[in-house]
């Protein structure tokens, strides 16, 4: 008789629950037992979790998981960043998870490029398992309570736990002690001007993730020319009081903004021009 998987065990143990919380759960329980501090040792989480080799590869997804003759194997992109690289890896890392991830190579997408229904599923559940892990909520919040939420303490924290800025500002929202507001902008055409060689790029909101009462921020919404934002683009460091009108109208409560430009090039070598943007 085969073996529960641990997200069968866990709805066993706690019926009650989603399958989101027993990823959760699954992914503390392992960085307590293990004692995992920043930044984790995700060879010790690797050799835990019964995985023999993990590898450095040139292949087209950003990481999988793959049963190669009896032995686990995780590879990761060769393109992508360490930083990258290693919230993928914890990604493969909670297939081991769910049940069957033997018997089917575990693949890991680009952004946007997501599968679809219960494929789908089970990559945000992975991507909820790999944030638990990268970023153990016990000493993440410590961290972050005397950091703060600014995009300074987002860099010092991506570098403390060897993580990219994107997923450490995200995990910064997720645990924030207060309201707080994550809004990610790139200068860009939105969909419907995109064959419209006369349309210059603005600068516009790639996606908003709130924590707590926060207006809806609509995606491709253009920042304001004239604002705190698109001063980033000249290589400004917004910390400043400000209201979210430019994005919902008549939004005119004060919040503080903290923003700066950080570029990045993708997998194709093409340049971004991203803002990322944390209110309180």
């Amino acid at each position: 008789m085969e073996q529960l998987s641990l997200l069968e065990q866990s709805r066993v143990e706690a019926p009650e629950v989603s399958d989101a919380e027993h990823v959760r759960r699954i992914a503390r329980e392992i960085t307590s037992q293990l004692e995992l501090t920043a930044p984790v040792d995700f060879g010790l989480v690797t050799s835990y979790q019964g995985i023999g080799v993990v590898e450095v590869a040139d292949i087209p997804w950003a990481g999988c998981l793959i049963d190669e003759q009896g032995q686990l194997t995780i590879k990761l992109r060769d393109i992508d960043s360490p930083h990258r690289r290693r919230f993928t890896w914890a990604h493969e890392l909670a297939h081991t998870f769910f049940p069957g991830f033997r018997y089917q190579p575990q693949f890991r997408c680009n952004p946007g490029e997501a599968p679809h229904g219960g494929e789908a599923d089970i990559e945000a559940l992975c991507d909820l398992a790999a944030a638990e892990l990268l970023f153990p909520a016990g000493s993440f919040s410590r961290d972050l309570a005397s950091h703060g939420l600014t995009v300074h303490s987002a860099e010092e924290l991506s570098n403390l736990y060897a993580a990219s800025l994107e997923a450490t500002t995200h995990r910064m929202i997720d645990l924030a002690d207060q309201p707080a507001l994550m809004v990610v902008l790139e200068e860009m055409n939105k969909p419907a001007d995109r064959n419209d060689s006369t349309a210059a790029p603005q600068l516009r909101v790639s996606y908003a993730l709130p924590n707590g009462d926060w207006p809806f921020i609509p995606k491709w919404k253009s920042a304001d020319p004239a604002g705190l934002l698109a001063t980033t683009l000249n290589g400004e460091v917004v910390d400043d009081v400000t209201n979210l009108s430019e994005f919902v109208q008549n939004e005119n409560r004060e919040v503080s903004v903290s923003a700066k430009l950080y570029p990045y090039r993708d997998n194709r070598g093409n340049l971004h021009k991203r803002v990322i943007a944390i209110y309180r």
